[in-house]
Formats: C-alpha cells, structure tokens, sequence
C-alpha cells in the first residue's frame, strides 16, 4: 500500500513538472509571436536574448526531467498502465524538447534576416506561427483535462489544413524571389519545415497520452 501511495504521488510530481516544461514551450512560442510583430523594432534584440535564453533553460529541463522520471521508473518498478504513464511521459519529454529547438531556430533566421524580410513575408510567419499556438493551448487544455481522445481528430486535421496553407504560403515566397543565394534558400526552406515539424510532435504527445490509459491504441491506430 504504502508502494502504491508513493508510485501516485511520483506519478502527480512527473505530470506537474510535464506540464511545466509544456507551458515553458508555448512562453517561447508567445516570445516568437513578439519577434515577429516587432522584428524591425528596438525591442526585437531583447526578445531574441530572451528565447536563447528559454532554449537553454529547455535543454536544463529536459535533462533534469529525464533524469528524475528514469529514477522515479528504477525506483517505484511500475508495471502495466503506470508503466506506460512513465513512458509515455519520457517519450513527450524528447517532442517538447526538439518544439523548443525548433522556435530558436525560428528565431535565429528571422534575427539574421530581419533587414531582408518584408512585411508580406514576416505575416507568412505569423500565419503559420498563430496556427501552432493556437494548437498548443488546446492541447494543454486537452490533456490537463484528460480529453486526449477527443482533440486527436483534431489535430490531425490541423496537421492536414496547416500542411495546405504552408504551401501556399510557400509559394508566395517563391514568386517575391525570397533569395538568389542558394544556402539561404536551403536555410529557408528548412527552418519553415518545423511548422510542420511542431505539428507532428504535439500529435506524438497526444498520441503517448491516448496510449497511457490505452494499450491497444498503437495497434488499433495501424488497421
């Protein structure tokens, strides 16, 4: 009995701290929002500081997660559906680490283009860059509320719809010759894959959650 207190109370302890690191990602995308509505303005260096900052207090956390759910896992020896809880939460772990990777990546390219952007291109990015916000917070609201079943239809819709206004915006990109240097296309093209990138990894999330109370989810999701 007194196992299985401490497993709950370790399993309360991993998902707070979850939905800390989670929160921490979407402050860095609110962060990549201000860049972009401000990029030619003062204030834009001081934000760009401040999502170098965020990623390297991402890479602290993710280390410091990691490590606590790996002892918590040797430590309380779950088995079957608190085992997969743990899992699942690992797994996340390495999504919401790479989503954070991926808006510092934003970041730098818009910080070293900033003077060759125009403003039809900055409003590419916010398009794409609402969409991915909008999603995060519906999927924390989904997950704290353990609805993660009922917002994984929708996700994969927005994956699908997203996908479709990428190219499009893509394309106005194309027309305005965005750059004749072709690395620069490359590092483009390249940095404006993550959107989709981002989108991938919060169906990932979702898709551990579903699996925690689920076992059959990943067998189910193959027919």
């Amino acid at each position: 009995m007194l196992n299985y207190e401490s497993l709950k109370r370790s399993e309360k302890e991993m998902f707070n701290s979850f939905f800390k690191y989670f929160k921490h990602t979407i402050s860095m995308h609110e962060n990549f929002i201000c860049l972009l509505k401000k990029h030619n303005n003062v204030d834009a260096s001081k934000i760009f500081e401040l999502i170098k900052k965020q990623e390297k207090k991402s890479n602290l956390l993710f280390s410091k997660l990691l490590d606590e759910f790996m002892w918590i896992l040797q430590k309380e020896s779950p088995i079957a559906k608190d085992l997969r809880k743990i899992i699942s939460l690992i797994s996340s772990l390495y999504d919401l680490e790479r989503m954070c990777d991926y808006v510092d990546r934003f970041a730098k390219f818009i910080n070293k283009y900033q003077q060759s952007l125009v403003d039809e291109q900055i409003d590419s990015f916010l398009i794409m860059e609402n969409i991915i916000y909008q999603t995060f917070n519906d999927v924390l609201v989904a997950l704290e509320t353990k609805k993660a079943k009922i917002i994984y239809p929708q996700i994969h819709n927005t994956i699908v719809n997203c996908s479709n206004i990428s190219r499009k915006e893509l394309d106005k990109f194309h027309n305005m010759n965005f750059s004749n240097d072709l690395y620069t296309s490359f590092e483009f093209v390249s940095v404006w894959k993550t959107f989709d990138r981002t989108l991938d990894h919060l169906e990932n999330i979702v898709e551990n959650f579903i699996y925690m109370s689920n076992y059959k989810f990943w067998f189910e999701k193959e027919k």
